[in-house]
């Protein structure tokens, strides 16, 4: 079968497997009103079909790790507790975040699943969005590098990042005060990031 396009990959049987558009077409997706040329690739020579709707595209696995800290401060000390959660899409680590709750840690994994299946990034195939241009803070901006929950951004046609006095955060004072504007670490949530740009 001839690959016409990749549409990123899924999880099958604990491997992390392409899942593409191929010039062939199965019986599932003719017969169900849906795509027909979709198709799992297992091997070099052996494809499953794929039928959008019924098979799931995103398989999620989720690490939570409970741990205690302890913290000195002006001649005292104090325990703290802490839930560590990683987010696993297909096989591939996405997303993590801390939390003091197992209740919130929980919840709060629920809403970064919905968020993150309906970013405008591809997180099925979320390395193929390297190099896509977006606006960071009305600047042209491009995606240079892709972190565990976030991207680093690098300015187009000109050397550094600018910073506007209207954006006041404890961050653009981070920023303001480095040496280097010329890359910019944000996370996928960054309200500062435009995601569409020609």
């Amino acid at each position: 079968m001839k690959e016409l396009s990749r549409i990123g990959y899924t999880y099958v049987s604990g491997k992390r497997c392409p899942l593409i558009v191929g010039d062939q077409t199965h019986d599932y997706g003719r017969s169900n009103k849906k795509a027909d040329n979709w198709w799992v690739k297992i091997s070099e020579d052996y494809y499953l079909p794929f039928l959008q709707g019924w098979d799931k595209i995103y398989c999620w696995e989720f690490k939570l790790k409970e741990n205690q800290t302890c913290k000195s401060k002006w001649g005292s000390n104090t325990l703290r507790s802490g839930i560590q959660t990683d987010m696993i899409l297909n096989g591939r680590k996405l997303f993590d975040f801390g939390s003091r709750d197992w209740g919130y840690a929980f919840s709060r994994a629920q809403v970064y699943m919905i968020q993150l299946e309906e970013h405008p990034l591809n997180m099925l195939d979320i390395d193929s969005e390297i190099g896509r241009k977006v606006w960071y803070r009305e600047q042209p901006a491009t995606i240079n590098h892709i972190f565990d929950h976030g991207i680093s951004l690098i300015p187009d046609g000109m050397k550094e990042f600018k910073l506007d006095h209207k954006y006041d955060s404890h961050e653009d004072r981070e920023i303001a005060q480095s040496d280097d504007r010329t890359w910019i670490k944000t996370d996928y949530f960054d309200q500062n990031v435009w995601w569409f740009r020609k």
